[in-house]
This record gives structure tokens, sequence and C-alpha cells, in this order.
């Protein structure tokens, strides 16, 4: 997501999101999974597919004081193509509207959350993401955030892709072919990385290892405490 854009003052809180994620199950919405850790500046980006019945929700909204933005917000934006959506950026959770098309969000709603509160939300539009909010660490989301402002330094004068697969780990994906032959293979590649990142102050909080998978060549830098199982059970994601 390359923009955000939003509009509004005095923005529900939490009260109100319980009644627009009441809302967003009314109508039958589900929020989905799709690039939710790698979303703009975002730490956690949940949105749902387009809404259908915007007039109908515009009817509904106009008598719910709780967040009365969304009727006045909702009605100037009803022939554009939107979803409803939250985010979350460090501890402060917000809410809304997104378009689909212009990559804009109409906030109407923000609050300070934390872990626990996320892990108990009980609505059905939530059916989908449940094992995701199950997993929220702001903290770990926020660290693998400043580490992707770095891994972009890795390698720069080669095309590679970043992206967070989930609250303990980074990926950073190249062509095979930047590599000689001989050198395709997961030790040396390993240790590789692990040159690079020992020079950085966080390396002691993570470990870095590297896989060779057909004609890609994967990165990653995990944060320790992680199982061996696991490490080897999730390599090849």
């Amino acid at each position: 997501m390359d923009k955000f854009s939003n509009i509004q003052v005095n923005y529900a809180g939490s009260g109100g999101f319980n009644i627009f994620l009441d809302t967003v199950s009314s109508f039958g919405q589900l929020f989905n999974k799709i690039n939710y850790l790698n979303t703009g500046q975002f730490h956690y980006f949940f949105y749902t597919d387009k809404i259908e019945k915007k007039q109908e929700l515009l009817h509904s909204l106009e008598h719910k004081t709780s967040i009365e933005l969304a009727y006045g917000t909702l009605k100037n934006i009803i022939k554009d193509r939107i979803s409803f959506y939250f985010g979350i950026i460090d501890t402060m959770l917000e809410y809304g509207f997104y378009d689909l098309d212009k990559d804009l969000i109409y906030k109407i709603g923000e609050f300070s959350i934390r872990n626990s509160q996320i892990k108990k939300l009980e609505h059905s539009c939530l059916k989908i993401i449940k094992f995701q909010l199950s997993r929220i660490n702001i903290r770990n989301i926020k660290f693998l955030h400043s580490l992707k402002i770095e891994f972009r330094e890795f390698l720069k004068e080669y095309d590679g892709k970043i992206e967070i697969l989930d609250d303990l780990r980074i990926k950073k994906t190249f062509s095979s072919d930047i590599f000689s032959e001989e050198d395709l293979n997961d030790n040396d590649l390993t240790i590789f990385i692990n040159k690079w990142a020992m020079k950085k102050e966080w390396y002691t909080k993570v470990v870095c290892y590297a896989t060779v998978v057909e004609k890609e060549i994967k990165f990653f830098i995990r944060i320790k405490a992680f199982s061996t199982f696991n490490i080897i059970k999730n390599t090849f994601n």
C-alpha cells in the first residue's frame, strides 16, 4: 500500500469499535488475512471484501452515536468501491473504511490497545483471522518492522522481495542467479547473511539462516526463542 489518507476528527473509541465490529458482522462481511503484516505503515492491517449494500449500511449508521463519524464519512464516499478495515500501529488501533481502488483509508475511530484485548475479541466478522489475532504480538511486529527497514540494505544492488511472515520471522527472497553455482548451498548462504547481520546492534536478539528452493534464495531473520521443530517446519514458507 503506497498511500494512506484519513479524514475526520473526534474519533470514536474502544466502545465504538465493538459497535463497528457488530455492524460489519451484521452485514455478513469478513475480515481477511491478505498481506496483513506487510501493508504500508501498519503493523497489522485487516480489511473486508467490498461492501455491497452501502445504502442499507448508510441507513443503519444514521443513528449509531457511538460511531457517529461513520455516517457522514460513508455518505461522502458511498459511490466508491470501499470495504471495512482496522489496523494497528504501535499500541494504537484504528478503524473505518478503506477505498480498494484509491488505496485510501477513512478513519472513524482509534484507541490504545493491548495484545490481550485483541485476543479476546469475539465477532463473527473475525472468524477468518481468528488464528492471526490469537498470535498478536505488537512488540515483536514493531521490532520486525524496524528490521524490514535495515533488511532493504542487504544485497540492495539486486532485486529482492521482503516479507514479514509471522510474529517472529522476516524473509528476503532473491533469484538464485545472483550467486555462482558453487555458492548455492544453505550453509554458505547462512554464513553470508550472518556476516552481514553480526555488525548490527540487534544481532544477539535474532537467528539468521538461508535456504535455496528451486530457483530462489531465501534469507530469514528470526527473533530468538522459537523451537527447532518450528524452524524446520516453516523454513520453506
